[in-house]
């Protein structure tokens, strides 16, 4: 997948240009020497997250990622090398979704994409913003969801230990390989 970085991060970097002072961070296990990484590491405002083996699968990646992030960024916005942006983004969403989450603790992360949802019973939260409930079919999503840092964090960790758990892999480490 690591060739469609590339050209995901143009795109961004091309059509969503009042995000160029945003950065963004690839973590990857590849090295920055490799041809498609050091490609990217030359677009504006790009940084690599040097990831080892071990921290490679799919959600040990974001942990480890997430771990290795400079501290001063509370609020991040985890895409995969498959997001693609297929229209101009949305700001006014975007500002609004970073006022809600600077005003209001309680708030841990704002869905950006339907995918699907929210369900029309949900109560509204402010304007076109919604409050998940169990009538939810996805109460949780890989899709562009923004999120504070240190929850995000909790809950794929989560999601690790109740995976070996459940799937009695306490001695294999990473679990997600099944």
């Amino acid at each position: 997948y690591m060739p469609l970085v590339e050209v995901q991060v143009v795109c961004i970097r091309r059509y969503a240009k009042e995000l160029v002072d945003v950065p963004i961070f690839l973590a990857t296990e590849m090295s920055a020497a490799d041809s498609v990484v050091s490609r990217v590491l030359e677009l504006e405002n790009v940084h690599l997250i040097s990831l080892s083996d071990s921290e490679s699968e799919f959600l040990e990646s974001r942990v480890a990622a997430f771990k290795y992030l400079p501290e001063d960024y509370d609020f991040v916005l985890p895409l995969q090398e498959d997001f693609w942006l297929d229209r101009a983004p949305d700001y006014v969403a975007l500002k609004e979704a970073v006022d809600i989450m600077s005003s209001d603790s309680a708030v841990q992360s704002i869905r950006l994409m339907p995918s699907p949802g929210p369900h029309e019973s949900d109560l509204i939260y402010k304007g076109r913003w919604a409050i998940l409930s169990e009538k939810d079919t996805y109460r949780f999503t890989f899709q562009a969801t923004l999120w504070r840092r240190e929850p995000y964090v909790e809950f794929l960790e989560a999601v690790i230990q109740s995976g070996k758990s459940e799937y009695s892999l306490s001695s294999y480490t990473n679990w997600s390989k099944f």
